[in-house]
């Protein structure tokens, strides 16, 4: 069973039990699927196991498909063995999990297969080798697990493995650099959209769109992102009842770069407030610089007002002078 959000790093904090716990807490953080870009690959791998392996997919499973070899002997290890009932794919598939904070070096007992291909290595997984085993020895890595599939049918099934990988580089305009990598999966003849922030890690502001960001999946491919380096920062906005220090709405985060305009507007504004945002010299951390603006709401009647709710956008960024903007293929 996978969870809402499991397949890209979602974790709520380690809270198992967060049914009367806030929407910061509980809510998809969708932005996690490009940040974790390695961990949704890795499901999707999974995911392309079990599609090609029907017994891990039947409702009803024999009893005897499955054949403990380990059982958790030292309290750490579980391996088995499953045989298909398909014969057209692959015929076994071998599991060994490993619950140990250290590498576990493992040894298929005697009178068992002993030649394997591994498809899942705990960060890979999916139809493709990832190297093969031929006297039933593994190394699988601390609290994860290792899955092969018989090396004769691995051969001969008709599996068909239509995964096409995108290797995407962000790069220094100026200086060729790569400041930041990932690789996306994705099966051959769907679109893709590539993750590009126009701000990325606080320095970098994107210039260069290639064709390719957005496509169709078709082959393997390398794409170069390109960002020019800025100075840029961080605007914290805190909304507060007037002549106290009770806050009346989230605080809200904008990233910036120098030269860009914030125009902030509540219900509780007669008129908008604008502020040109400019990295603060004595609060620069790491080549980012922060400012806070304090936005006061007067009450009306004795009660507090209400602030405009999350959903509604608190602020809009207008830029000048825009920035430059070209597209050109890799």
């Amino acid at each position: 069973v996978v969870l809402a959000g499991e397949e890209m790093g979602r974790s709520k904090g380690g809270d198992h039990n967060s049914y009367n716990k806030p929407p910061e807490i509980n809510k998809i953080d969708w932005n996690l699927a490009n940040t974790n870009a390695d961990i949704v690959n890795y499901y999707k791998g999974l995911r392309k196991i079990r599609e090609n392996f029907d017994i891990l997919r039947c409702s009803t499973r024999p009893g005897s498909a499955y054949q403990f070899i380990d059982n958790y002997s030292n309290n750490d290890v579980l391996a088995c063995i499953i045989t298909n009932t398909n014969t057209s794919q692959w015929s076994k598939l071998l599991f060994i999990g490993n619950a140990s904070d250290s590498p576990l070096s493992y040894k298929v007992p005697s009178g068992n297969e002993q030649s394997w291909v591994i498809v899942s290595d705990g960060e890979r997984a999916g139809l493709k080798s990832l190297g093969s085993v031929s006297n039933g020895s593994f190394t699988v890595p601390a609290n994860s697990a290792v899955i092969a599939v018989d090396s004769a049918s691995f051969s001969s099934a008709s599996v068909t493995d239509n995964t096409v990988t995108l290797n995407v580089k962000f790069v220094n305009e100026a200086t060729n650099e790569e400041i930041y990598s990932y690789s996306v999966l994705g099966d051959k003849g769907k679109a893709y959209s590539l993750y590009a922030p126009y701000i990325y890690d606080n320095d970098y502001i994107l210039d260069v769109v290639p064709a390719d960001a957005k496509g169709t999946y078709t082959e393997d491919k390398n794409i170069e992102i390109r960002y020019v380096k800025v100075n840029a920062g961080t605007v914290c906005v805190n909304y507060y009842q007037t002549g106290t220090t009770t806050k009346v709405k989230d605080t809200d985060f904008f990233k910036l770069v120098v030269g860009d305009t914030l125009t902030l507007a509540t219900r509780e504004t007669s008129s908008s407030i604008s502020a040109t945002a400019a990295a603060s010299p004595g609060s620069r951390t790491s080549g980012s610089g922060a400012r806070t603006i304090r936005i006061t709401a007067p009450t009306r009647s004795g009660r507090e007002i209400r602030s405009p709710r999350p959903t509604q956008t608190a602020g809009t960024i207008s830029r000048s002078p825009p920035p430059r903007r070209r597209s050109r293929s890799t």
